[in-house]
């Protein structure tokens, strides 16, 4: 088996949020010497936050947006920001992305978070 190869991570398709699933071109494949249903090993850098920025709803929204899934809130906080997670519509969410990274100004992102609807 091939040493490894350097892959650009991309955003996941909705249906495969949270499945453990890495979409692989055929000529990576060939290269790593794996064919589709094989378990591989993503090595790289996993983002988290704990902080009170994930208790708030907007502050939710903005980071599930920007692609960090994994988040620590207060145990208080938990049952709600868990039932708001559920309701969330992640693909409206992730599309969201390009426009905060090109944000002038954190009134511009509240703007972008709250009109956008992201409910399921």
């Amino acid at each position: 088996m091939a040493e490894g190869i350097e892959l650009k991570v991309a955003e996941a398709l909705l249906n495969d949020v949270g499945r453990g699933i890495a979409r692989i071109d055929s000529k990576s494949r060939e290269l790593l010497n794996v064919k589709s249903g094989d378990y591989i090993e993503i090595k790289g850098k996993k983002v988290s936050v704990c902080g009170e920025m994930a208790s708030d709803p907007l502050g939710l929204r903005l980071l599930l947006s920007l692609g960090i899934d994994s988040l620590s809130v207060p145990m208080r906080m938990f049952l709600k920001i868990k039932q708001e997670i559920r309701n969330i519509n992640y693909e409206n969410l992730l599309s969201l992305s390009t426009k905060i990274l090109n944000s002038s100004s954190s009134d511009e992102i509240i703007e972008i978070l709250e009109s956008t609807n992201y409910v399921n």
